[in-house]
């Protein structure tokens, strides 16, 4: 163990490099099988006044195959756009007002579970399920790698649940962090004894449980013992470290965000990155999908001490990013809380990276009426951004010394944005940081 006295600079420097190794992440799922009554898996299907009956847990290829003509053409988005693409994207969806279940999330105690697994570590909220689409796959159909339409900043996940209709194949496989992994549905359920049980599949692309529960402890006892170092930034300074998962926002504000990437370039699946349900999948039968959106309730209780004002966006800034602090996920949420325990104020920041210069920004900026001319950080920096490095004729604005890689860059109109379902409407996933203050030594506290 490391005392303050014996912490020379050089050790100060590599415990700082070692530091966001201390983060670790679990995989970024939850699944199961889960035992239902028998009236829970009757699905009522139809259009146009033409409704039909089946029980999926029981249903014969005939019925099933009925579901599957009964279906739409299933779309998916990209570029803000509805595409129909059966090279990339080949199944059935009915919408809403086609179908009616009395599954339900909440009532079978999925919803509890949910939030016991992803959720553990964070403050007790609301979790909300939303029923959103049945997919029904039929022979041949698949769906290649693809992120889940974010649809608002309170959302923080999918749950699929597939029920056991007889079928081969269906994988499907979560990715994340160029890690992977993949879930038989077909192979799960054979192992299961008993008709009356559904797949509860991944809960959210990206989303990880409270991962620090284990190095926790290590992570801010090494933080700790930095902070207790007067070699370790002696006037104070701003740690920075990349969010491990993305978040969706509001698009109405990212109209800075751009790409040179033609807004017409072809589907190439080596762009695309997240779910991928598998495209050598043989679906005899039919598997059919009920997806229901996570999101979370960030409404405090009148007995819950208010002492998290950054959390709630104030009336006046309604495109500051401080808000999202209640939406952290995973490991980025654990980073969240240990840095509040060791009383260090802690703030969302986007980074916008220029050719020359980056610069960090407390919310989207509208950068469309800057002069063209100027370079992206001086446009950034007179909406109220903060530059990172020296450029010719100006001083930096502040200094962060990153602990975690800086986060990727964002660029909306890029081809690997492909929605799972329809274009995404308002909001869209991207990469944020989490910006540290720390006081000079002998007073670190900036909470």
């Amino acid at each position: 163990m490391l005392t303050v006295k014996n912490m020379s600079t050089d050790i100060v420097e590599k415990q700082l490099e070692s530091l966001g190794s201390l983060i670790t992440q679990k995989p970024p799922l939850c699944s199961g099988t889960l035992q239902l009554p028998y009236e829970q898996f009757i699905l009522f299907y139809g259009k146009e006044g033409d409704a039909r009956r089946v029980n999926l847990s029981s249903a014969s290829d005939e019925a099933l195959a009925h579901l599957a003509q009964t279906c739409h053409a299933a779309t998916f988005g990209v570029h803000q756009r509805d595409v129909l693409d059966e090279s990339y994207r080949k199944t059935g969806k009915l919408d809403l007002a086609d179908f009616a279940m009395q599954f339900d999330a909440a009532r079978t105690g999925l919803v509890d579970v949910v939030q016991t697994e992803l959720l553990e570590a964070q403050r007790p909220r609301a979790v909300h399920a939303e029923p959103y689409k049945l997919k029904v796959y039929s022979p041949s159909a698949f769906f290649k790698s693809h992120v889940d339409t974010p649809r608002s900043e309170a959302m923080f996940g999918s749950l699929v649940v597939v029920f056991p209709t007889r079928h081969e194949g269906g994988s499907l496989v979560l990715r994340h962090d160029a890690k992977e992994w993949p879930l038989d549905f077909a192979r799960i359920l054979a192992e299961q004894s008993g008709p009356s049980r559904a797949l509860l599949g991944p809960a959210a692309r990206g989303l990880g449980v409270q991962s620090l529960t284990s190095s926790e402890s290590q992570f801010k006892e090494r933080f700790r013992a930095l902070l207790d170092a007067p070699v370790f930034l002696p006037r104070g300074g701003h740690l920075g470290f990349g969010l491990r998962h993305k978040y969706p926002l509001n698009t109405d504000f990212s109209r800075g965000f751009h790409s040179d990437e033609d807004e017409d370039t072809d589907l190439d699946e080596d762009m695309y990155e997240g779910t991928d349900e598998d495209p050598n999948a043989n679906v005899d039968a039919g598997a059919n999908q009920e997806v229901v959106r996570a999101s979370v309730d960030n409404t405090k209780s009148e007995e819950e001490p208010d002492n998290t004002e950054s959390e709630e966006e104030p009336a006046d800034q309604k495109v500051s990013l401080q808000h999202l602090l209640a939406y952290l996920k995973g490991s980025d949420a654990a980073l969240l809380h240990a840095c509040r325990e060791l009383s260090l104020r802690v703030s969302v920041r986007l980074l916008y990276k220029g050719h020359k210069a980056d610069t960090l920004a407390d919310r989207v900026l509208d950068l469309t009426e800057g002069a063209m001319d100027d370079p992206l950080w001086c446009n950034v920096r007179y909406h109220g951004g903060k530059l990172l490095s020296d450029t010719e004729n100006v001083r930096r604005d502040m200094e962060v010394r990153w602990v975690t890689t800086p986060p990727k860059e964002n660029l909306l109109s890029s081809p690997f944005v492909a929605y799972g379902n329809e274009a995404s409407i308002g909001y869209a996933y991207m990469y944020l940081c989490l910006l540290v203050d720390v006081g000079k030594a002998g007073k670190r506290a900036t909470a």
